[in-house]
C-alpha cells in the first residue's frame, strides 16, 4: 500500500495543478496521505520558485474542494456518518471540541501540519449542520496561510531544507503555525465585532 501511494504521489506531482486537485480531495479523505498536499506543494514550488503563489494558491483550492466533499458525506449522513467513519472515542472528542470551539476547533485543525487530523473535523462541521459558507472562507484563510508559507519556504530555501526543518525542528514548526494562526484567528474575531458592534447599538 506504501510503496503504491509513494509512485502515484510521485505521478500527481508530475501532473502539477490537477495533481494538487486529486491530492486535495484525497488529503481531505479519511485515506491515510503521509506528507500528502503539503509535500506536493512544496516540490513544485522548489522546482518553479517563480510559481510559488500559484501552487500555494492550487493547493488551497484543491484542499478546499476536498475538504468540501467530505463535509457534504457528514452533512448527508448526520450523527451516523460520524458513528460509521469514526471510533466512538473519536467520534466523542471530536464533537466535544467542535462544540465548544466551532471555528476555531476547524481553523487549527486546518492550518496544523500532521499528524493533527483534518477529516473528523470536517465530518463533524457537516454532520453537526455547520453553515458551508462559513466553513469555506474559515478552511480557505486556513489553508492559505499554511501552503503559502510552505510554497515561500521552497522557493527561497529548496525541497530538501523544508523536508528537513520538518523533520528535525517539527516543534518549533507546530510553535510558529499555531503562532501565526491564532494571531490571524483573532485579528478575524475583532474585525468582526468592529463590524458588528454598529448594528448591535441600532438595535
Amino acid at each position: 500500500m506504501e510503496e503504491w501511494y509513494h509512485s502515484f504521489r510521485g505521478v500527481l506531482i508530475h501532473t502539477g495543478t490537477a495533481g494538487l486537485l486529486v491530492m486535495g480531495v484525497l488529503d481531505a479523505s479519511l485515506i491515510p496521505t503521509p506528507g500528502g498536499q503539503d509535500l506536493l506543494v512544496v516540490v513544485l514550488a522548489a522546482a518553479h520558485p517563480e510559481w510559488w503563489v500559484y501552487y500555494a494558491l492550487a493547493g488551497t483550492i484543491g484542499s478546499v474542494f476536498g475538504a468540501s466533499l467530505t463535509y457534504r458525506l457528514g452533512r448527508g449522513g448526520g450523527t451516523r456518518e460520524l458513528d460509521t467513519r469514526l471510533s466512538h472515542r473519536m467520534h466523542t472528542r471530536v464533537s466535544d471540541v467542535f462544540e465548544r470551539w466551532g471555528a476555531g476547533a476547524l481553523f487549527l485543525a486546518a492550518i496544523l501540519p500532521p499528524p493533527m487530523p483534518m477529516a473528523p473535523f470536517l465530518l463533524a462541521a457537516g454532520a453537526l449542520g455547520y453553515p458551508w459558507p462559513r466553513f469555506a472562507a474559515v478552511l480557505t484563510v486556513a489553508k492559505a496561510i499554511r501552503y503559502a508559507a510552505a510554497a515561500y519556504l521552497a522557493a527561497v530555501y529548496g525541497r530538501r531544507a523544508v523536508v528537513a526543518l520538518l523533520a528535525q525542528d517539527y516543534r518549533i514548526v507546530l510553535l510558529a503555525a499555531v503562532a501565526l494562526g491564532s494571531t490571524v484567528w483573532i485579528a478575524m474575531i475583532a474585525w468582526r465585532r468592529y463590524h458588528d458592534a454598529p448594528r448591535a447599538a441600532e438595535r
